[in-house]
């Protein structure tokens, strides 16, 4: 799990792993751990853009979810943002890099506003199609959970986790004999996940490859909206 984490920059002392079968469970672990943690009068937020795995598990934990403004070209509306913010929102989620349009977000400039505008918000982060094509600022941006996916990094499908920061509440959404610290109850992949944590991401993009998304698939969400 260190090596693992470390290949993520991620400082083993900061996070621990909860292994799960896809990275839709992380989601929904994260979520509905969190807002089962937090209680009713927590509101979350996404932006309209993010995937189903996001939206659905915040629409059965947290109906009246707040949907945070994006512009025409799929981005983050950073000025419209801070009307949206305040000590209600308890949890942020947001898309690292989009799977269909291509868009990364400035994870940095929106753990900036957090502070400034929602200062008791934990950030997820789905890093699904971030991993190995850009870094993931952990520390910098203050990610408290990261979704991750084993066959984005080319391991076998039905083995994905969420790193949890310590301190981060939730919980089990999945009950039985307690594994894995009791963060997600029954048997782990026993192949799939230590080959998943095997890899390593400079094993799908070294810096300065080729992006994986098509030219112009961000103008073509623009034309969309």
């Amino acid at each position: 799990a260190a090596g693992f984490l470390a290949s993520l920059a991620i400082p083993a002392d900061t996070a621990r792993i909860g292994w799960t079968s896809s990275a839709t469970e992380a989601a929904n672990l994260a979520i509905c751990g969190l807002r089962n943690s937090l209680g009713d009068a927590a509101i979350f937020a996404a932006p309209p853009t993010d995937h189903a795995c996001i939206h659905a598990p915040l629409a059965a934990a947290a109906p009246g979810w707040c949907q945070l403004p994006v512009c025409r070209d799929g981005h983050l509306d950073y000025d419209a943002l801070p009307a949206c913010l305040d000590r209600t929102i308890r949890l942020v989620c947001i898309t690292a890099l989009h799977n269909e349009t291509g868009v990364m977000h400035d994870l940095l400039r929106l753990r900036r506003l957090l502070d400034q505008h929602a200062p008791r918000a934990r950030l997820l982060v789905d890093a699904v199609q971030a991993v190995g094509r850009t870094p993931i600022p952990w520390r910098d941006a203050a990610i408290d959970l990261l979704l991750f996916s084993g066959r984005k990094l080319h391991g076998p499908a039905g083995t994905a986790c969420l790193i949890v920061r310590h301190g981060t509440p939730l919980t089990p959404i999945i009950h039985g004999g307690g594994q894995q610290d009791n963060l997600r109850s029954g048997s782990i992949d026993a192949a799939g996940v230590p080959s998943s944590s095997d890899r390593q991401p400079t094993e799908i993009e070294s810096p300065g490859a080729p992006s994986t998304c098509p030219e112009g698939r961000a103008d073509l969400w623009s034309a969309r909206i």
